[in-house]
């Protein structure tokens, strides 16, 4: 996948019509305002599993509202929230397609948060919420926001994760996701069986929902003896964490001194994290917090030499036995580490 060395902040709206109708004379609805912003928290939701990335979800919400005030509905006594998911989803495609055209510097990780806060009628098509235990749903709230499966998700081009998102996630029936996108029914049935068969090809690596509880905690035992281990320079112990193919990716976006590719093997694995252990300056903080939902390590560090992160969150993916480790991702980048608080914040 192809990113900028130095991604910038603003998201610039596409200008091209896309599936709402052209604009036209039109009066705002009263109160227009408040009645999007209660859309908010759902719209951030959607447009953070669809981007992967914490400013690009916050900006997708500033630019949908922008295209509402802007353009609202014509019909106002229809749903408003799959017009504005329309709106959401088609300007994230577009802006998807041009953050793959750009250049990134070494491998790109999903942004982390710490809050995974269920959105109320979250699951909601033309005719109100999804049933319960709705077939289609294959993927809830929290399993679609955990990180493997964002991480998944980039194997996907932008209209088939927009496809599988609708139809998987959201629970969009196939007519209305070929509506919101501007596709056939048959198109939509193509599309959603070849963006399945990719994401089924990453399921190892996701835990089942009925053990993600025994998992996590396996994660955090496994992630306080990976610790232990790296501070006492014990290259044993390491490698006896990991599996034979574990393989470390570190996500600095070329701000900071990282391994600009991905490592693999234990031995190589175990290497790495005791150079950067060795080579980095005191941390000021090392926290165990929960982020998308599992356990990750939070540093922080003062003495900082150049070029040296400020913040590193580590985080882990086990086995399928879950007895070892199989992948080790740590997050350098100040904009993908943007949706963490300071560990001086977490207990004000």
């Amino acid at each position: 996948m192809k990113r900028s060395a130095a991604p910038t902040r603003g998201i610039v709206v596409p200008t091209r019509a896309m599936s709402t109708p052209p604009s036209r004379p039109q009066t705002t609805p009263p109160r227009w305002s408040e009645q999007l912003a209660t859309h908010r928290k759902y719209l951030w939701a959607v447009g953070y599993r669809l981007m992967g990335d914490v400013q690009d979800a916050d900006d997708l919400v500033q630019a949908t509202f922008e295209r509402a005030l802007a353009r609202p509905p014509q019909d106002l006594e229809r749903a408003l929230r799959p017009w504005l998911t329309r709106v959401a989803t088609n300007l994230g495609i577009d802006l998807l397609r041009k953050r793959k055209q750009r250049a990134y510097d070494g491998p790109w990780l999903p942004a982390p948060v710490e809050e995974l806060v269920e959105v109320a009628g979250w699951t909601r098509t033309e005719h109100g919420p999804a049933p319960a235990g709705d077939v289609e749903v294959r993927y809830g709230q929290l399993e679609s926001a955990r990180h493997a499966f964002l991480l998944a998700l980039e194997a996907l081009e932008p209209r088939p994760r927009a496809v599988l998102l609708l139809r998987d996630v959201l629970g969009y029936s196939g007519p209305e996701v070929a509506d919101i996108l501007g596709l056939t029914p048959a198109n939509v049935r193509v599309v959603l069986h070849r963006a399945r068969k990719t994401l089924d090809a990453a399921r190892a690596e996701f835990h089942p929902r009925e053990r993600v509880d025994e998992a996590d905690a396996r994660t955090l035992d496994l992630l306080q003896r990976l610790m232990v281990a790296v501070a006492s320079d014990d290259a044993e112990a390491l490698e006896r964490l990991f599996t034979a193919e574990v393989v470390v990716t570190t996500d600095a976006g070329g701000e900071y001194t990282a391994a600009r590719k991905i490592v693999r093997g234990a031995a190589a694995a175990s290497a790495l994290l005791r150079g950067i252990s060795r080579h980095s300056p005191p941390p000021k903080s090392m926290t165990l917090r929960p982020v998308n939902g599992e356990p990750a390590l939070l540093g922080e560090f003062h003495d900082r030499e150049i070029n040296t992160a400020p913040r590193a969150l580590m985080r882990i993916e086990l086995d399928p036995s879950g007895e070892r480790i199989r992948a080790v991702q740590v997050l350098l980048a100040s904009r993908t580490l943007a949706g963490l608080r300071p560990a001086d914040s977490t207990n004000a």
